[in-house]
């Protein structure tokens, strides 16, 4: 039974969890904004991935209360999460997870606004903070994360100017892992072996994963207005790079193959096919960022990510659908309901191939 958040009773103990690589000159503004938290019970577990750029020397010297996993390599922020999870979940009275990349910020009032809708409602297993634009504050950055059929998912809202009109959401499909809280039961619930995000994933649509899988066993996300967090964007890897353009273009099949049922496969067939075609026709308006691959990586490139992205899926085919098999077993709801909520929270495609942050 979870303990019910109020400022007058105990607080439920939180674990933030800060997935590094190389992101040393992010560090100082997002470590110190985590530590000005008006919410009192919570630790910080910084898990760096193998970075070069003196990252864990420096935390280590200027954030004495933050603890440190250290790994050798670069694992991915699928599997440096779930390191960070589980060394949390070491102590029994952690009850959530909070999430937060290096390259944002957050308010006083971030952690304590989530935990006041988590934890006074069983049926709730995330919440979604409103990000916004580091640059440009008055700008949505996400507000959760939107679906699409062709597997992938954008920042829901994204590029809109807020004038207080999004304060009156209250569901969404699911959080962008930018920044989000999980509460320890839906995470033990939908975990997959040792697996909370899928360590597969490596990076990007991970987030879309896990929150399909919780929507497919019931759980609810829901979004607070007043927890909100800066985010620079892409900062670790860049905007435009053939490392996100490779797993974000593969990760989207794994999304398809596991968590959809079949009535969604011919769209997403569909979509997929439409997906290509967009981009070909993003890049010949020099629009989206399709057309900035393009344009700073060259075509070779280009060819060569979808490519290899296809030796990839077939390569990791047979744990997909065992993955598959595993979560179509155990859902909770029909499929009716899953009509219901995909049509509630997807975008459609030209939105998706014209933004210009695809998640």
């Amino acid at each position: 039974m979870r303990i019910f958040f109020n400022k007058k009773m105990e607080q439920s103990k939180v674990s933030i969890i800060i997935v590094n690589w190389n992101g040393k000159h992010l560090l100082k503004e997002c470590l110190s904004s985590v530590e000005k938290q008006d919410y009192d019970n919570f630790n910080i577990i910084f898990v760096d991935n193998g970075s070069k750029d003196k990252s864990v020397e420096f935390v280590r010297e200027n954030f004495l209360d933050v603890n440190i996993i250290e790994l050798k390599e670069n694992t991915g922020f699928a599997k440096g999460n779930n390191i960070g999870m589980h060394k949390a979940f070491d102590d029994l009275e952690v009850e959530y997870i909070a999430i937060l990349n290096t390259d944002a910020m957050v308010e006083s009032q971030w952690l304590s606004e989530m935990m006041t809708l988590i934890d006074n409602d069983d049926k709730v297993g995330s919440v979604a903070p409103k990000i916004k634009k580091y640059y440009k504050r008055n700008i949505i950055d996400s507000i959760g994360n939107a679906i699409h059929l062709d597997g992938g998912g954008v920042s829901n809202h994204i590029n809109k100017v807020d004038n207080g009109q999004y304060n009156s959401i209250k569901e969404v499909f699911g959080p962008s892992g930018c920044a989000a809280l999980y509460s320890r039961e839906m995470l033990e619930d939908i975990q997959m072996g040792d697996d909370f995000f899928d360590d597969d994933f490596f990076a990007y649509f991970e987030d879309i994963d896990l929150n399909w899988r919780a929507r497919l066993r019931g759980w609810k996300s829901l979004f607070a207005s007043n927890a909100v967090v800066y985010h620079k964007h892409s900062e670790s890897v860049g905007l435009y790079s053939p490392f996100k353009a490779f797993y974000t273009n593969r990760n989207r099949y794994f999304v398809i193959i596991k968590n959809y049922s079949l009535f969604l496969f011919p769209k997403a067939i569909l979509y997929l096919f439409l997906g290509y075609f967009y981009s070909v026709f993003s890049i010949a308006g020099n629009k989206g960022p399709s057309a900035r691959l393009l344009e700073r990586s060259g075509f070779f490139e280009v060819v060569k990510i979808v490519i290899r992205g296809w030796i990839d899926i077939i390569k990791y085919l047979p744990a997909m659908f065992k993955k598959r098999s595993y979560i179509m077993k155990n859902k909770k709801i029909s499929n009716k309901e899953v009509k219901k909520f995909t049509g509630k929270y997807v975008v459609n495609l030209k939105e998706i191939m014209y933004s210009e942050h695809i998640k």
